[in-house]
């Protein structure tokens, strides 16, 4: 088990860098997006959560790419009318 996990982490972790150095950011951003779902879903079978519990993990997922495009308006309305502070 031990060896399988070092063998993984010796194969994922130079392409992960290289992803990090090579790819535009909006590419890695929905390639971590889909890995943090498919981590997520393996996560949900590990564990018991009730029905419910999946039901909201569900809704948040079926809303990421609202989220996502809201993320992308709000910075090119910034870029656009560059505004000398931003109130988070």
């Amino acid at each position: 088990m031990l060896i399988q996990r070092i063998t993984t982490a010796l194969i994922l972790a130079p392409l992960f860098i290289w992803a990090v150095v090579a790819l535009e950011t909006n590419t890695l951003q929905y390639i971590l997006i889909a890995i943090t779902i498919l981590g997520a879903w393996e996560y949900t079978s590990l564990i018991k959560f009730n029905r419910l519990a999946v039901m909201g993990f569900i809704e948040v997922l079926k809303d990421l790419f609202f989220f996502i495009n809201t993320k992308k308006t709000i910075l090119r309305d910034i870029k656009h009318s560059r505004p000398n502070k931003i109130i988070l």
